[in-house]
């Protein structure tokens, strides 16, 4: 991960944005993240922070918490054909050379799959209403 900045909107934001980075493990330093306005994250492989991006991909802080290992995790896996997904507990996602693998273990052998996908929640209807207004109350529409 290269070239990966978030910018910061306020001290608290700062905070978990160094925090997001910590559990990426790719922060190096002593940075508090209290500079607003400024962008942090890695500029050519090291972190630090600067007043411009400069060239980098600017994310956000909930993109950067959502690249953080969230494995072991119960999700859907398949090779080829999403339609033939098994559900399996997923150790590990594994990334070399851009080629992106799966890893999980059954009867004493591990697996590796092609694609995995979180496994969807079967709301009623009244929940997903309920997601629909909450998220419409946090976008003040």
């Amino acid at each position: 991960m290269k070239n990966v900045v978030v910018k910061v909107k306020s001290a608290e934001h700062g905070e978990n944005v160094i925090q997001a980075f910590k559990d990426l493990g790719v922060f190096k330093g002593f940075m508090s993240g209290n500079n607003v306005g400024s962008y942090y994250g890695l500029f050519h492989g090291e972190f630090t922070f600067s007043t411009s991006p400069h060239n980098s991909q600017v994310i956000t802080l909930e993109e950067l918490q959502a690249m953080a290992n969230h494995y072991p995790n119960e999700m859907m896996v398949w090779d080829y054909e999403e339609q033939c997904a098994l559900q399996r507990e997923v150790l590990a996602r594994l990334e070399h050379e851009g080629v992106i693998t799966y890893v999980t273990f059954r009867h004493g052998r591990f697996y590796l799959w092609k694609n995995a996908k979180p496994i969807e929640e079967e709301l009623t209807h009244e929940e997903r209403i309920q997601r629909l207004e909450d998220e419409l109350k946090k976008l003040k529409i």
